[in-house]
C-alpha cells in the first residue's frame, strides 16, 4: 500500500495497517483476507455482525 514500508516511520506503518483493515467490510464467506495486523475482536465482530460474514 505505501511501497517501501522499511523506510516508513512507525506511526506510518501503524496506519496502513488501520487502513487495510478497512477490507474486512467487502470480505464475503470463502475470501481469503493477508492483513499486515491482526484487526482488533471488536472491529472484526462488528464487521462481521453487520456483513453476515463468518470470521472464519
Amino acid at each position: 500500500m505505501t511501497g517501501g514500508l522499511a523506510r516508513q516511520p512507525p506511526e506510518a506503518r501503524t496506519a496502513a495497517a488501520y487502513a487495510a483493515h478497512r477490507m474486512l467490510w467487502w470480505a464475503r464467506e470463502g475470501d481469503v483476507l493477508v492483513l499486515p495486523t491482526l484487526p482488533d475482536d471488536a472491529l472484526a465482530d462488528y464487521i462481521t455482525g453487520l456483513t453476515g460474514t463468518p470470521r472464519a
